[in-house]
């Protein structure tokens, strides 16, 4: 530590305990603030399953299953792509964390748990109105599904995905913790 108050650590790395972060409460700007607390990083990779277990995931060597992320805070960006080897039916990828639930605010729900994210697909039979595809969490639920916006018209999910697809997708979503 310097005269300056800056800590500096030349060798090493800085260890927090659990439940504790670095806390950035001397710059609140905004009401409803939640946290001001930066308590959790984590990288790391996840095999995608179907929490519907309709599909499987992967080639027969094993790739196209997995998926890499980073959690800040309760901030997660996840991105992969999955080979639909077999299934048919109600189409689901799993998330590495659970997306945050709805809450209510002056008796109104706040669909905060919802996020979309980029979608790229290869040789799937897409719906001949959609316009735009993207891949959508739930409040509270820790899967995406696969979305077709159409126009002037409400979205449709996308099921029944054949085998030997490929679907690419990058998502931002936030968690509960």
């Amino acid at each position: 530590l310097d005269s300056a108050g800056d800590l500096t650590i030349s060798d090493g790395n800085l260890v927090v305990a659990n439940n504790h972060g670095i806390s950035f409460a001397a710059s609140s700007d905004v009401t409803g603030v939640i946290s001001e607390l930066l308590d959790d990083y984590e990288e790391g990779n996840f095999v995608a399953t179907d929490p519907n277990s309709n599909y499987t995931f992967g080639t027969a060597a094993g790739a196209y299953q997995y998926f890499s992320y980073t959690k800040v805070g309760n901030m997660v960006c996840c991105h992969g792509q999955v080979h639909i080897r077999t299934g048919s039916g109600t189409f689901g990828i799993s998330l590495p964390f659970t997306p945050r639930a709805q809450w209510s605010s002056g008796g109104q729900a706040q669909d905060v748990g919802y996020a979309n994210g980029a979608v790229r697909l290869y040789d799937i039979d897409t719906p001949s109105d959609g316009i735009d595809y993207s891949v959508m969490t739930t409040n509270g639920v820790a899967q995406i599904a696969l979305y077709a916006s159409r126009d002037n018209a409400t979205s449709t999910k996308m099921d029944d995905i054949s085998s030997g697809s490929y679907i690419s997708f990058s998502l931002t979503y936030t968690t509960a913790t």
